[in-house]
């Protein structure tokens, strides 16, 4: 198709439990292979050619496997290369990682894909040269905003500027857990779950941050 993600990562990816099927999310960091990217709004959605799919396929096995994330923690996208991963001797399958096949299975099969991928992207080095290249109309013209003592054209606005100047915007932002009419000792994870937390049990402590102090409902 001609698309690049540019941030294939685990926590970019879906799993259907029923049907064991993959889907890649969040593709706010996409490209057309081989475009500049949109010249009247400063290249954006261009090709950058160090977030590679390929490459952050193999680190994204990597990290499934040894739940190891010290690679993209510490080096940015143009720092690394997968043939460090690719030639380790050794991945190790981390304690709760649960595997159909020995590891050894999964990185043939990797370096097996990647081989194949080499050969096909000698071929197709822009989206327009891919059997079902995808395209799409430029994006609108972005807001003149104020930026450093000047007007510039941005795709993005900081809420308190917009509160600032009066500017309308979405407020999409759910709301604290701890606003929320939970009883104890059921909390709210970031994934939308209840869990229910009895440490402590009837003796455990709400704490509020107020003003930078915690403030607690127990006794010194």
């Amino acid at each position: 198709m001609g698309i690049v993600h540019g941030d294939i990562c685990p926590w970019n990816l879906l799993i259907n439990p029923e049907t064991d099927d993959l889907q890649i999310f969040n593709f706010n960091l996409s490209a057309k292979l081989g475009w500049e990217g949109d010249v009247q709004n400063n290249g954006a959605f261009g090709y950058d050619v160090d977030r590679n799919d390929v490459k952050f396929v193999v680190f994204t096995l990597y990290e499934i496997i040894t739940r190891d994330l010290h690679f993209r923690e510490e080096y940015h996208p143009n720092e690394l290369d997968s043939s460090v991963v690719l030639e380790m001797d050794a991945w190790e399958q981390h304690a709760e990682v649960r595997l159909d096949s020995p590891v050894s299975d999964y990185r043939r099969v990797l370096k097996e894909w990647v081989n194949t991928r080499k050969k096909v992207d000698k071929g197709i080095t822009h989206y327009t040269q891919a059997p079902d290249a995808i395209d799409w109309p430029p994006l609108p013209e972005f807001p003149l905003v104020p930026f450093v003592g000047s007007m510039m054209r941005k795709p993005a606005q900081m809420r308190q500027d917009m509160i600032r100047r009066g500017v309308e915007f979405l407020r999409w932002q759910r709301p604290g857990s701890c606003e929320l009419p939970l009883p104890r000792p059921q909390r709210l994870l970031a994934t939308g779950e209840i869990f229910y937390d009895d440490v402590g049990g009837k003796d455990a402590v709400d704490v509020v941050e107020v003003g930078g102090d915690f403030i607690g409902n127990g006794e010194d």
